[in-house]
This record gives structure tokens, sequence and C-alpha cells, in this order.
């Protein structure tokens, strides 16, 4: 998925960090309108957040206002342990530790599933969310 603004594109999704142990993470990088890694962002131009050995599946991204950086989705853990989680990130990349625990939020679910992020007016972030 992505999110664009005249400046900058961000793209989100699913990495493989540890080169085929199975474990994804959520990956996330920024990109100039030039076209160049935002060198400034993260490292290099991208970020990736590991919730725990697991299947880490990023399904969405949205911007606040104050151009913090949302991604939202969902974790599993073995078999049955399953979460939905969600990640800020401020405009350079780091984690924004004013959000949640040390920057995650982390609720159980019964199921994976898709989750979409909405900016309200008023800044809060509405989560929907589609069972699988």
């Amino acid at each position: 998925m992505e999110f664009s603004n005249q400046n900058y594109i961000l793209i989100g999704g699913d990495v493989n960090i540890t080169g085929g142990s199975g474990y994804v993470n959520f990956g996330l990088m920024k990109v100039l309108n030039n076209g160049k890694l935002d060198s400034t962002f993260g490292k290099n131009g991208f970020v990736n957040a590991d919730f725990a050995d697991s299947i880490d599946g990023c399904t969405s991204i949205a911007v606040q206002n104050d151009n913090k950086i949302v991604l939202a989705g969902s974790v599993q853990i073995g078999a049955l342990y399953r979460n939905i989680v969600l990640i800020r990130y401020d405009a350079t990349g780091k984690t924004d530790s004013s959000f949640g625990i040390n920057g995650k939020v982390i609720f159980q679910s019964d199921s994976l599933g898709g989750t979409v992020i909405h900016i309200l007016s008023n800044g809060k972030i509405l989560l929907t969310l589609s069972k699988i």
C-alpha cells in the first residue's frame, strides 16, 4: 500500500528481514518526489517494525495532520494467538514513544484480518477491521 502527497510517497507492507526464517516484519519506505529514497528518514529511507518472532502483516498507512505516520495490521504468533497492531512514527522515521507503549499498540483479536486506518478531523485514529 502507499500514501503520497506533493513531496513524498510512503510505501509500506511486509518485509522478510531475517532472510528466509519465515518471520515477516512491517516495512516502510519514504521516497521523495524525485524517485530517490529519503536518506533523512529511518535508516537510508527505510524503517521496519518487529512485533514478535511471528508473521506481522502491515495492511494500512495513514499520515496525521502533525505528519506522524501510523501503520496498522495484524500479528500471528503460533497457530492461535493473534493480535491487531498499530505503530506510529514521527516524520523522520523514529518510533513515536508517546504513542501506546514504545510507539506500539497491540490488542488481541480472535482472527487475523485486514485493517484500515482513518484519521478523523479531530486527529483521532479510527481503525476498521475485516475478519478473515
